[in-house]
C-alpha cells in the first residue's frame, strides 16, 4: 500500500514528537541525577568537614601518675580508642585492634576524664615473638629508650608517648640537649643551669647573670640552633647537642645581695668525674666548708651518663662533718622540678633514683649516651652543728660500672 506525501509528513511529525518527549525525559532525568549527585557530594562533604572538626578539637595527653603511664582528655567531647600502638627504633610496630591477635577492646575516654593505659592491653602473645602484650607494655614504660606507645582514636587521630619525653609536649618526635657552662668557673650563673632537655626544634630563652665582682661579655654556642654573640638574654634553637657558655669578666658586677635576701654562698661548675665503681667519691669541685650553727641551702643539676646497663645505676649523696643534720630531696628529671623524687635525711645514703622501676625515672640504657646525658636534679637543706666542715656531693656506681659525671653540673649554695 502506497501513503500519500500527506500521510507520510504526519507520521514523521508523530514520530518526531516521540523523539523529542524521549530526549526531553532523558535530559529531565539527566538533570534529576545530576542534582541528586550534587546533593549527595554535599552532605558527603558537609559530614567530612563535621568530621574534621571533630577531629582537629579531640585532644589525650600523657601524664605519670601513682598508677602508672594514664591518658587524659581535654578534648571537649568524648573519645573512643580503636587501637594500641608499640613502635621500636628498628621500624617494628605492633598494632593491636580489633582484628589483631590479641584483640584490642575498644575504650571510650570521657570528656576531662583520665584512663590509665595499662588497663587498655590486652592478654595474650604479640607476635611476632613470645613475650606478651602486658610485658612489652611494661618494658617499654620501665625502659623508653626501647620504643614508644600510641593510641589510635575513631577520628583518625594517633597520640605518641615517649616517655623519654612524658613531661614534654605531645608532639615531641625527638629529645635534644641542651648544655649550659659558665667561663670563668664561679663568675655568674645562668637560666637555665646546668643540662636540659627539650624537643628538638623547640626555642628557649637563656639569660646570663654574673656574680659579684664580674660583668657579662658575650655567649659562645656550638651545635646547630645555638647563639654566639653579646645579647642577654637569648635565645637558641635546640638541635640533639647545642652548648652555650656564659663568659664573664671582672669588673663592676651586681651588688652584694642584701635585705631578706639570702647572700650567695658559693656557685660552681664540676670538671669531669669518674668513678669505676664500688663506692662513694666526692665530685670535684663541688664542695663547700660550712660555718658552725648554720643552716644552707644546696641546689644540684649533674649531668651524668654510665657505660653499662646496671640498676640502680648512677647514685648522688652529699657528706658532712658529724653532728650536721640535713634534709634532702632529688631524682631524675627532664625539666625542672623533678618528675620523680625521693626524699632522705641520711648523709651517704642515695637522694632519689636515677633508674626507672616503680617511681624511679628514666631507662638506665638512655643515660649510657654520653652526648645526650641525663639529668639529675636534688635540693638538700644541711645545718652545720657546733663545729663547721666541709660539705661534699658524693656519686657511686656498681662495680663493673664507670660512671661519668659531666663538667657543666652545678651546685648552688644559699645560706639563711
Amino acid at each position: 500500500m502506497k501513503l500519500r506525501h500527506g500521510q507520510r509528513r504526519g507520521i514523521a511529525s508523530v514520530i518526531g514528537t516521540i523523539f523529542f518527549v524521549l530526549v526531553l525525559m532523558a535530559a529531565v532525568g539527566a538533570l534529576a541525577y545530576m542534582s541528586s549527585v550534587q546533593a549527595q557530594s554535599s552532605q558527603a562533604a558537609q559530614q567530612a568537614q563535621q568530621v574534621a572538626n571533630m577531629k582537629g578539637k579531640e585532644n589525650l595527653q600523657y601524664a605519670m601518675s601513682s598508677s602508672g603511664l594514664t591518658v587524659s582528655n581535654t578534648g571537649g567531647a568524648a573519645s573512643k580508642v580503636t587501637a594500641l600502638l608499640f613502635e621500636y627504633p628498628n621500624g617494628t610496630v605492633y598494632n593491636l585492634n580489633s582484628g589483631s591477635t590479641p584483640s584490642f577492646t575498644a575504650v571510650t575516654i570521657p570528656a576531662n576524664a583520665n584512663s590509665p593505659v595499662g588497663s587498655m592491653v590486652p592478654s595474650g602473645a604479640c607476635t611476632p615473638g613470645a613475650a606478651t602484650c602486658v610485658s612489652r607494655y611494661n618494658a617499654l614504660v620501665a625502659n623508653p629508650a626501647l620504643g614508644s606507645i600510641g593510641l589510635v582514636t575513631s577520628l583518625g587521630n594517633t597520640y605518641w608517648s615517649n616517655l623519654m619525653s612524658a613531661f614534654l609536649p605531645n608532639s615531641c618526635s625527638s629529645i635534644g640537649t641542651l648544655s649550659m657552662q659558665v667561663s670563668p668557673s664561679g663568675a655568674g650563673t645562668t637560666s637555665p643551669v646546668a643540662v636540659n632537655q627539650y624537643c628538638n626544634g623547640q626555642i628557649v630563652a637563656i639569660e646570663a647573670f654574673a656574680a659579684p665582682g664580674y660583668a657579662f661579655s658575650s655567649w659562645t654556642g656550638t651545635g646547630t640552633g645555638s647563639y654566639t654573640g653579646n645579647a642577654n638574654p637569648a635565645t637558641v634553637m635546640v638541635n640533639n647537642m647545642v652548648t652555650e657558655t656564659a663568659n664573664f669578666v671582672a669588673g663592676a658586677g651586681p651588688p652584694e645581695p642584701s635585705g631578706e635576701d639570702p647572700p650567695l654562698v658559693w656557685v660552681t661548675t664540676a670538671s669531669q668525674n669518674t668513678n669505676p665503681g664500688g663506692g662513694w667519691i666526692a665530685i670535684n669541685p663541688l664542695s663547700f666548708t660550712g660555718t658552725a650553727n648554720t643552716l644552707y641551702q644546696v641546689t644540684l643539676s649533674l649531668g651524668y651518663y654510665q657505660t653499662a646497663l646496671q640498676s640502680p645505676g648512677v647514685e648522688f649523696g652529699v657528706s658532712a662533718p658529724s653532728g650536721a643534720t640535713m634534709f634532702a630531696c632529688g631524682g631524675l628529671a627532664l625539666n625542672y622540678p623533678p618528675t620523680v623524687q625521693w626524699c632522705t635525711t641520711s648523709f651517704n645514703s642515695p637522694i632519689g633514683y636515677t633508674t626507672y622501676g616503680g617511681s624511679a625515672g628514666l631507662g638506665t640504657d638512655y643515660c649510657t649516651i654520653s652526648s645526650s646525658p641525663c639529668l639529675f636534679q636534688a635540693t638538700v637543706y644541711v645545718t652545720f652543728g657546733s663545729t663547721g666542715g666541709a660539705f661534699n656531693v658524693e656519686f657511686q656506681t656498681l662495680a663493673g660500672t664507670t660512671g661519668t659525671i659531666i663538667p657543666d653540673s652545678v651546685m648552688i649554695v644559699t645560706g639563711e
